[in-house]
Formats: C-alpha cells, structure tokens, sequence
C-alpha cells in the first residue's frame, strides 16, 4: 500500500454464481480483506471454482447478481455503527436497562433499520478501550481448523463468533459468563442434540438465566452449530 496512491494490488475473486461471492467476500472481509471486483464465469464453461454452481448458465447467474447486488454490499460491507462518547441531553448519561446504568464513557449503537436484533447487534455500553486485533490470533482455538468456508461446521462457527463467544468459551478461549462447550467435554457428549436445540433457541423455558432467546435462529442455524459442536469435539487443539 502506497501512502500517496492507496493499494497497488486489488483483490479480485472469479466465482461461479452469488452464493460463491457471498461466501468468499465474507470469509475474506473478516480478515480485513475487501474484494475491488467478483468476475463472474459459469460454472459450466470454466472450472477451478472453490464453489461450482449447481448448472445454471450464465444468464441466471448474472440476473441473481443483479438483483442481489444491494444486498451482498450491505453484507460485505456492514455499515450503521457508532461509538457514541457524550450525551447531549444529560450531562452524566441517562442511565439505561432495568438496573439504571450510566452507559458511559463509550457506548456502542447500531443505526440500521435491519440491525435491531440484540443478539445479532448488541448495544454493549461502558466501553472504556477499543483494541483492534485478528479474531484468529486472539481466539485461534475457537477456529475450526480445516473446515471449509461453506461447510455445517464452518456456519456454526460463524453464529458462535458472532452470537455466542461473549458469553461462551470453546477450549477454554472466549467469553466467561457461560460455561465452556468444549471443554473439559464438549456439549454434545452430554446433551442431546435436541435438547441443545431447544436451550439455545428458548432458554428462560427452562431456568432462570442470563442467557437470551433466541427465536429468530432457524433450524438450519441450530443444526450449523450442532455441527460445529460436533466437528470441535472430534478435532481438539
């Protein structure tokens, strides 16, 4: 990178249809990377793809594209949050949740109009740092190793990172409100899966606890972090 004329490489990714783009620019924005051009080619005319399409020709490809394109921008590109510092209304912060806190002296809120699930969009308060740091160094333990970007097993470590490592550690690496799912045994050696399905989706069904619903997870969300579980358990760093 130039500091006078910006990036002398730009990324640039072929894929055989969005659902290759989707995958790819994700996995590759996580790592700090952003894709300057996907360059479309069916699947059908070239090979090589990480993700071949399922034989579509180029012209649905190209129309799923076109009607996504807002779409896989907002999702490679998350926009709509801000670190709000001072409180022009109070002068020490309106105190906020049921046990009346002062949020300050930073305050994280997201503006979108889609960006209103908590536990997709948490509004953490009481910030008092921002470090930034690779998730892979800070918690390379959590990461399924070997899993591929469009694998169960990959999915379900996506929702974990982004849903349920504040509270829960895998290996002894991440949040410590939870118990650790992994270790000394993983969850699933101990549970059903249908019972891990059930708590994680509806837990104040069955105790009184910390931890949120969540009902907007769909089964195939459940069934991704079954997987991931799983795929943890059978391969132990």
């Amino acid at each position: 990178v130039s500091q006078t004329s910006g990036p002398k490489k730009k990324i640039i990714v072929k894929v055989s249809d969005y659902r290759s783009a989707l995958i790819q620019g994700k996995f590759l924005a996580k790592k700090g990377l952003d894709v300057h051009e996907f360059r479309i080619e069916s699947g059908l005319n070239c090979g090589g793809h990480a993700f071949p399409s399922a034989g579509n020709l180029l012209g649905p490809i190209m129309e799923d594209f076109r009607n996504k394109k807002n779409e896989l921008i907002s999702k490679l590109f998350d926009t709509g949050g801000y670190i709000v510092y001072t409180d022009l209304d109070y002068s020490n912060w309106e105190p906020i949740s049921d046990r009346q806190i002062r949020p300050g002296p930073f305050y994280l809120v997201w503006t979108g109009e889609e960006q209103t699930t908590p536990n997709e969009y948490p509004w953490p308060w009481k910030l008092t740092s921002i470090d930034l740091i690779k998730f892979q160094s800070q918690f390379p333990k959590v990461i399924p190793k070997g899993a591929m970007p469009d694998s169960p097993e990959y999915m379900g470590f996506q929702l974990f990172e982004g849903r349920c490592i504040r509270c829960h550690a895998i290996n002894g690496q991440g949040g410590v409100v939870g118990p650790d799912l992994n270790a000394p045994q993983s969850i699933v050696s101990y549970r059903s899966e249908n019972m891990i399905r059930e708590f994680i989706k509806n837990p104040s069904k069955y105790r009184h606890t910390q931890m949120p619903d969540h009902p907007d997870l769909s089964n195939q969300d459940l069934d991704n972090l079954i997987s991931y579980f799983n795929y943890m358990n059978e391969n132990r760093n």
